[in-house]
């Protein structure tokens, strides 16, 4: 018999997602639309934010949404 994996949180436009290891600063992201490419492949674009030391990184980015899913595991709660 088969088992499905845990699905990870929805992601929703406008959601607040992180990714957090204990050898990097923390990363999040901030999801400004969830489309289909022309291929029908599902891409997430976000803004992203991380921080290291004074450095400070914010731009934004694009990832097919299983990648999201596995870089940004966590929903932040509003």
């Amino acid at each position: 018999m088969f088992r499905r994996a845990n699905k990870s949180a929805e992601i929703v436009e406008g959601g607040r997602y992180c990714r957090s290891r204990p050898d990097s600063p923390s990363e999040t992201a901030r999801v400004i639309a969830v489309s289909r490419d022309p291929l029908g492949i599902p891409h997430v674009r976000f803004h992203y934010h991380v921080e290291r030391g004074y450095d400070v990184l914010d731009e934004q980015r694009t990832l097919a949404l299983k990648s999201f899913s596995e870089f940004f595991p966590v929903a932040i709660s509003a």
